[in-house]
């Protein structure tokens, strides 16, 4: 536990904390932890905030996706403006929020550090990750001998087979990548069986992270967006899962199609556009630490390869 005083956030005057300056909050509250979000075990789950500007901070959690109330447990403060709660017992599936007090406004947010969501993103769960692995999930990548050997073929989940005659049957699904043997018009190969034609070493996905512009709610309207409208940067879009209503279902098709693609010799690259956002003013960073997060912004997407 950092020995920070206790009554070093109250120092700060409530009525100019927006200004603050990014760099001056960083030299008080940094926080090296790799705790923040939930850290699920079977008897109990442990939950930590980011929010030093906040005077309180509360876990909400809800029996069901839409519900518009949800109990409220008021959360400890903890070092390095950090705040915590513990709930004992198993927790896999349980819906929740965060609310912040900052000044005399109180704000609702996703967790930012969330790994799973509800449909369209609105609210985060807690799961047992063990329990998205398909029955086949080695984390193997395929061998690279020499860097300058890459051959990166760049798609969109979607694009890739949702045409009518692509032959794919998940057409624009995760799982719709890996299906094989399927073909086009006039028997010519399409989707995984062509990528591989191509004698391609990496697959890289266009952001297939939970954006915000695609109701999964009414898939089977036509929709669609790139994906460069981030609303959660750590959970799967629910619109290239077979079931967006189930938090794992979309984790859980998600490795199923890396581990299709490293099974046939393919790399995974994911571009993760850290950078990019949907709306400021509905960011959950933005609502848990405002004007922070958006002081300052990178200048070019990362890429990050899957395992």
């Amino acid at each position: 536990m950092d020995d920070e005083p206790e009554n070093q956030l109250e120092s700060l005057p409530i009525v100019n904390i927006n200004p603050i300056n990014p760099s001056e909050l960083d030299n008080l509250y940094f926080y090296e932890g790799t705790d923040l979000g939930n850290s699920y075990l079977k008897d109990k789950t442990a939950f930590r905030l980011w929010a030093p500007l906040a005077s309180e901070a509360k876990l909400v959690t809800y029996k069901h996706w839409d519900d518009t109330d949800g109990m409220e447990i008021q959360m400890v403060r903890s070092e390095k403006g950090t705040w915590t709660i513990e709930l004992n017992g198993d927790q896999d599936g349980l819906i929740y929020t965060y609310k912040v007090r900052v000044g005399e406004t109180w704000s609702e947010a996703v967790d930012p550090y969330v790994r799973a969501v509800t449909v369209n993103g609105i609210k985060g769960v807690v799961i047992d990750l063990t329990d998205t692995n398909p029955e086949r999930w080695t984390r193997d990548k395929p061998p690279l001998e020499k860097a300058e050997d890459i051959v990166i073929y760049e798609l969109h989940t979607r694009d890739l087979s949702i045409h009518p005659e692509s032959g794919i049957h998940h057409k624009g699904k995760f799982l719709g990548v890996v299906e094989v043997g399927t073909k086009g018009p006039e028997g010519a190969k399409t989707g995984l069986d062509h990528i591989k034609d191509l004698g391609v070493t990496h697959v890289q996905f266009i952001p297939i992270f939970d954006f915000a512009t695609v109701n999964e709610m009414k898939l089977n309207e036509p929709q669609y967006n790139w994906g460069y409208d981030p609303q959660n940067y750590n959970a799967p879009d629910g619109s290239y899962s077979t079931d967006p209503y189930q938090p794992k279902v979309r984790i859980r098709e998600l490795k199923e199609m890396i581990q299709g693609l490293h099974d046939h010799g393919l790399r995974v690259i994911m571009d993760v556009v850290y950078n990019h956002v949907y709306s400021v003013a509905d960011s959950n960073f933005h609502k848990l630490v405002p004007t922070y997060f958006f002081a300052i912004t990178p200048t070019a997407p990362y890429l990050m390869e899957l395992v």
